[in-house]
């Protein structure tokens, strides 16, 4: 249901989305199911970027439907090994003596997917009506590199952020940034208080001194930190477009 809220917000404001089916080293659906249910639940047209080699015990790699690539992964005992073994073209003869019949299997899968499911468009993508779908298990690490760099080469720029003055572009090099949440007792052992700051422009580095516009003082972000779920780290370095979190007493509203 969280995940339903979350989508209906993001077609509100037209927020592009990109999906990553996770755990595919574990038993599970198939994943044309998964892609129709996410359809029919989330309400937005998936484009397959990436299509798992197996799934469960038998997943055992990654097919790049844009640039005909497969990705085979080394492991022993359910344990990841080594980089991954790259294969070009689904034809490949060496794809048969890598895995054998499932190369055939696998030919088929994807002749269905290429049918059945959209082709992956920038401009749907940026409406936020399609999202391109990644496959993969995160905790080993496969599958995740292109999502990543599928984000690099598709996500959107920070945008221009507009203040009572002027509007503030997100390549000007001097920093900027504004509050957009504040939380209470993030970490209940020390009763803190966190402000959440997005960084409309320039770049944040520990220790740096900044004009803070509601009380018309400097203050010094010392122990600014970033957050990943539960984990949060000290952030040395950030820009425009990223999120960091710093610690408030009252100062910042």
């Amino acid at each position: 249901q969280r995940t339903v809220k979350l989508m209906e917000v993001c077609r509100l404001r037209s927020t592009p989305i990109m999906t990553f089916i996770n755990k595919l080293d574990r038993e599970g659906r198939d994943p044309m199911e998964l892609l129709d249910e996410v359809e029919s639940v989330l309400k937005i047209d998936c484009a397959p970027m990436t299509w798992p080699i197996g799934t469960g015990r038998r997943f055992r790699g990654i097919y790049h439907l844009l640039n005909d690539r497969i990705q085979l992964f080394e492991r022993k005992g359910g344990e990841w090994l080594s980089a991954a073994r790259l294969i070009n073209g689904l034809s490949s003869s060496e794809l048969d003596e890598a895995i054998g019949t499932d190369a055939d299997l696998l030919r088929e899968e994807v002749e269905l997917v290429r049918g059945a499911s959209h082709g992956f468009d920038a401009e749907s993508y940026l409406l936020g009506l399609l999202t391109p779908v990644f496959f993969g298990s995160a905790l080993n690490g496969e599958g995740t590199p292109e999502l990543m760099d599928a984000f690099v080469t598709h996500a959107p720029s920070p945008v221009p952020r507009h203040t009572d003055a002027r509007v503030v572009d997100s390549e000007e090099q001097k920093f900027t940034g504004f509050v957009f949440k504040i939380q209470a007792n993030m970490d209940p052992a020390h009763h803190d208080r966190i402000a959440f700051l997005r960084i409309t422009s320039g770049r944040f580095s520990r220790g740096m001194r900044v004009y803070h516009v509601r009380t018309g003082r400097n203050i010094q972000l010392n122990n600014a930190v970033t957050f990943m779920a539960s984990r949060r780290e000290a952030a040395a370095d950030a820009v425009a477009g990223d999120i960091i979190g710093l610690h408030n007493h009252g100062t910042i509203q």
